[in-house]
């Protein structure tokens, strides 16, 4: 009696929570979270209140439909995303951390000898990508003109070395255009901004 006690009780359990993982919204179970999920207040800025409140509302529906998030440990940190240090989330700045984990992520065929970047189907452009410490010499947390140009030679010059050809050197884009504010130095979010125009411009 007790066995099939204990039976019906984890069924009850099971199907509770398959049916409160399937009344939450798609983002809660899989792919990227709206800015307007976390954003509930409608004020244009996330706090860390509510960053944390819909994390750990996904974690659980994820834990409830048996698909714990495994790399939640790994998972970028509110003060890792904050880049300027204002106690708040941007739209901008969730964006940036968002295409910095799509470019970590390698999809696709590599590059092949020849040519300077010969993707893979689909989202494996883009890989290969430089990284902003590769551009910030100093790191000092802001590019200036100096060290974009001083980078940007060192990494035509190895590509060169490994074989690429680089025809698309003529579309690259200058200083000026990464530096979006015009204040003299790009920042981690702009340059991962123009990293994301560049995906997005190859796959049209």
């Amino acid at each position: 009696m007790k066995v099939l006690y204990k039976s019906i009780v984890t069924i009850l359990l099971s199907g509770t929570a398959l049916f409160v993982a399937a009344q939450s919204p798609s983002y809660l179970q899989r792919g990227p979270v709206p800015f307007e999920a976390y954003d509930r207040d409608g004020s244009g800025a996330i706090t860390t209140e509510e960053f944390n409140a819909l994390r750990n509302e996904r974690r659980a529906v994820r834990a409830a439909e048996g698909r714990p998030m495994r790399n939640a440990a790994k998972a970028p940190t509110f003060e890792q995303i904050d880049l300027d240090a204002d106690g708040v989330l941007s739209a901008d700045e969730m964006a940036a951390i968002r295409q910095q984990q799509m470019s970590q992520r390698s999809y696709g065929r590599g590059p092949e000898k020849g040519t300077e970047q010969a993707p893979g189907r689909g989202v494996g452009r883009g890989r290969n990508m430089p990284t902003f410490a590769e551009f910030d010499l100093n790191g000092d947390g802001a590019m200036t003109e100096d060290e974009f140009i001083e980078a940007r030679g060192q990494r035509i010059s190895e590509r060169v070395k490994q074989g690429y050809m680089m025809r698309g050197l003529k579309n690259a884009r200058p200083f000026s255009e990464v530096d979006q504010d015009g204040d003299g130095v790009v920042k981690e979010s702009e340059f991962l901004q123009m990293q994301a125009q560049h995906r997005q411009s190859r796959s049209q």
